[in-house]
């Protein structure tokens, strides 16, 4: 699945706030995947990090600890950005990142549920 295209869809709908900026980021991305240049998207690649947290990292503290990890839709369509895009190299277009989340932004986060 491509989580990029969903994010965009829940965007649209309204069912997701974002900033003008991270709207622009997620389009230009979603442009780069229909019409791929010099950087081409791979989803297979792109899902491989998603399906090995959700399968082998668990919570370790707190009272959902042991539970397994169950990422939100942005958290896959970020993972999907900064590990799909790869050029006829193999090589990845994005090798570092910064995400940042507010103090307290995840406290009322249901269970299973991390921000990474």
């Amino acid at each position: 699945m491509n989580y990029i295209k969903e994010y965009i869809k829940q965007i649209d709908k309204g069912k997701v706030a974002v900033s003008k900026k991270v709207d622009k980021i997620y389009r230009r991305l979603l442009e780069d995947i229909d019409n791929p240049k010099e950087w081409y998207f791979d989803e297979e690649r792109a899902t491989k990090p998603i399906d090995f947290i959700e399968k082998f990292c668990k919570q370790s503290k707190g009272e959902w600890i042991g539970k397994s990890v169950e990422l939100q839709l942005f958290q896959k369509a970020f993972i999907q950005a900064l590990f799909g895009f790869i050029n006829k190299e193999g090589v990845r277009r994005f090798k570092e990142t910064f995400f940042l989340v507010a103090r307290k932004n995840g406290r009322d986060l249901p269970p299973n549920i991390v921000i990474c």
